[in-house]
C-alpha cells in the first residue's frame, strides 16, 4: 500500500513537470501576439490537472471501508512518526483536531525519548549491577547477624542451664539439711506428742465439748467442672466454678467468699441440669426450699474428683442455669446464723447488734490472712495454709476465702514473742460460752482479708490454752436439723 503510495506523489510530480516544460516551451516559440492565448490555455490545463491530482488523492484517502485511511486511523498511534501520509497530513487520520505541528512536536519529543532510553540503558545497567551486588552484601551481613543471634542465645540458655542445675542442686542440700532438721525436731518431741495424742483421742471419744463442735462440714458444694456465666471488670464471661475471683458478680449477686473443701467418700454427688452438686444443697423448687437429692430431676452419680467448690455470696443466693441454689452459709443472714448457734449455745448472743453488722460471715469465726498458726510444716501465716496440713493432729479440710467490710469482732493472740495473730467473728470455745475477753467490736475500713478453716473434729488448736470452734461452729446433724427448720 505504501508502494502504491509513493508510485501514485512521483506521477504527480512528472505531470507538474511536463506542464512546466510545455509552459516553458510555449513562451520561448510563440511569438509575442500570442502570448496571451498560450497562458490562458496553460493556466487551463494547470487547472485541470490540480483537479485530477485532487481527485486522485480524495479517492486515495478517503478509500472505502476497510482502506488506507480506516487502517492508518486504527493504528494512528502506532503510525504517527513513521508514516509519511500521516506525518504530513495528520488531521485526516487522527481521532481528533491535530495539526501538522502539534503532531511534529509529539514525534520530536518520542525521538529524543528513545535516544535519552539508548543513553540511558549502559547507566541502568551499572546501577542495577551496583544493587544486586549491594543486595548480596546486605544478605551476607543478614546471615552473619542471624548467626551471631544464634550464638548469644545458645550461650544464653547454657547459662540459664547451669544457673538451673546450681540451684537444684543447692534447693535439694537445703531440702536435705531441713528434712534432718525436722527429723531431730521429731525426735524431741515425740513424748510430747504421744501425751499430746493421747489427750485428744479422750477428748474426741468422750465427747468433752458436751457435743463437739463440728464433725468435719457440711456439704453445700459444687463439682470443679461446674460453669457459670459471671460478670468481671464490666465483661460477661463463662468461668469454672474453682476459678471465680471475689469480687466477681453472678446475676447482680456479689461473690464475697470462695470455698474449698475435700471430698468424703460418703458424700453423694447428683446430676441436676448439667451441674454436680452434693446431695444436701439447699434449692428452691416450686416456691419452696429442698434438698437437692429430694429434688425430681436429681440423678445421683459416680463422682471421682478429691475436691468440692463452694460460693458464698452478699444475699445467701446463687442462681446457677435457671436454679436458685443457697450459698454455703444457707442465706448468708443473721436470722439464720442465730439458728444455727442455738443448737450449742442457749443464751442470746447480747453482743451481736443487727444495725452493726453488713451480713452473717461477720460473725462466722475465722483469722486474717496474716495470723500466724502452728502446723506440720512449721509456723505459717494463714494464707499459706493447704488442704491436708496438719493443725493440733488435726487434717486441714477445707479453706474458705472471704472479705469483711464494715463491723467485726477482732480477737488479738499471741503464739510466742515473735508470732502472733488476729480471730474475727465471735469464736467459740466451748458449749454455751465464746470469747469475750479482749474481745472487740472494731469497724473495717475497707475491705479486710480473712481465711476460715475447717479442721477434723470441729476445733483449730492455736496454740494449747487457745482452742476455738473452726469456720462450721456446729456439727452437720445440728446444722441439718437447723436448716430443715428453716426450709
Amino acid at each position: 500500500m505504501k508502494r502504491k503510495l509513493f508510485n501514485e506523489a512521483e506521477l504527480f510530480k512528472n505531470m507538474i513537470g511536463g506542464v512546466e516544460e510545455i509552459t516553458k516551451e510555449a513562451t520561448t516559440e510563440t511569438p509575442q501576439s500570442s502570448r496571451k492565448m498560450n497562458t490562458g490555455l496553460i493556466i487551463f490545463i494547470g487547472i485541470v490537472v490540480v483537479i485530477v491530482v485532487i481527485v486522485i488523492i480524495i479517492i486515495i484517502l478517503f478509500n472505502v471501508q476497510g482502506g488506507p485511511i480506516h487502517e492508518r486511523r486504527k493504528n494512528f498511534n502506532n503510525l504517527r512518526c513513521r508514516d509519511p501520509l500521516i506525518i504530513n497530513f495528520p488531521g485526516f487520520f487522527s481521532p481528533g483536531p491535530m495539526t501538522f505541528q502539534q503532531n511534529k512536536s509529539f514525534c520530536d519529543a518520542e525521538t529524543l525519548q528513545d535516544a535519552n532510553k539508548k543513553n540511558m540503558l549502559p547507566m541502568q545497567n551499572q546501577l542495577n549491577s551496583i544493587t544486586k551486588f549491594n543486595e548480596k552484601i546486605r544478605n551476607q551481613i543478614d546471615n552473619q547477624t542471624k548467626m551471631i543471634y544464634h550464638m548469644r542465645q545458645n550461650i544464653e540458655k547454657q547459662g540459664r542451664e547451669v544457673m538451673q542445675k546450681l540451684y537444684n542442686l543447692y534447693a535439694r542440700l537445703a531440702y536435705v539439711f531441713k528434712v534432718f532438721a525436722r527429723l531431730f525436731y521429731r525426735i524431741f518431741e515425740v513424748f510430747r506428742d504421744i501425751f499430746t495424742t493421747l489427750k485428744y483421742a479422750i477428748w474426741t471419744l468422750t465427747s468433752i465439748w458436751n457435743g463437739p463442735l463440728g464433725r468435719t462440714m457440711r456439704f453445700f458444694c459444687f463439682g470443679e467442672e461446674t460453669i457459670l456465666k459471671i460478670n468481671r471488670d464490666n465483661k460477661t464471661i463463662l468461668s469454672k466454678i474453682n476459678e471465680i475471683q471475689i469480687g466477681d458478680t453472678i446475676n447482680d449477686t456479689e461473690i464475697i467468699g470462695l470455698c474449698q473443701f475435700l471430698r468424703e467418700k460418703d458424700n453423694q454427688i447428683y446430676k441436676l441440669n448439667n451441674i454436680n452438686v452434693s446431695g444436701t444443697h439447699l434449692i428452691e423448687f416450686n416456691n419452696k426450699i429442698i434438698r437437692v437429692k429430694d429434688h425430681p430431676d436429681a440423678t445421683p452419680i459416680q463422682y471421682n474428683s478429691q475436691f468440692l467448690y463452694s460460693l458464698i455470696t452478699n444475699n445467701g443466693l446463687m442462681n446457677i442455669n435457671d436454679n436458685k441454689f443457697r450459698d454455703h452459709l444457707g442465706d448468708n443472714t443473721i436470722d439464720t446464723y442465730k439458728v444455727f448457734v442455738k443448737t450449742i449455745y442457749k443464751n442470746d448472743l447480747n453482743i451481736i447488734e443487727d444495725p452493726f453488722i453488713n451480713s452473717a460471715i461477720n460473725l462466722y469465726p475465722g483469722f486474717t490472712y496474716n495470723s500466724f498458726l502452728k502446723t506440720n510444716k512449721g509456723i505459717v501465716m494463714a494464707e499459706e495454709i493447704k488442704i491436708g496440713d496438719i493443725i493440733g493432729n488435726k487434717k486441714v479440710m477445707g479453706i474458705v476465702k472471704y472479705k469483711l467490710e464494715g463491723k467485726t469482732f477482732i480477737t488479738n493472740y499471741n503464739l510466742d514473742d515473735k508470732y502472733s495473730g488476729f480471730m474475727v467473728g465471735i469464736q467459740f470455745y466451748k458449749e454455751n460460752e465464746y470469747v469475750t475477753k479482749e474481745h472487740e467490736e472494731r469497724m473495717i475500713l475497707g475491705k479486710l482479708d480473712c481465711i476460715g478453716l475447717l479442721i477434723e473434729g470441729g476445733i483449730v488448736e492455736i496454740k494449747e490454752d487457745i482452742k476455738v470452734a473452726d469456720f462450721e461452729i456446729v456439727p452437720d446433724e445440728l446444722r441439718e436439723e437447723a436448716e430443715n427448720n428453716i426450709a
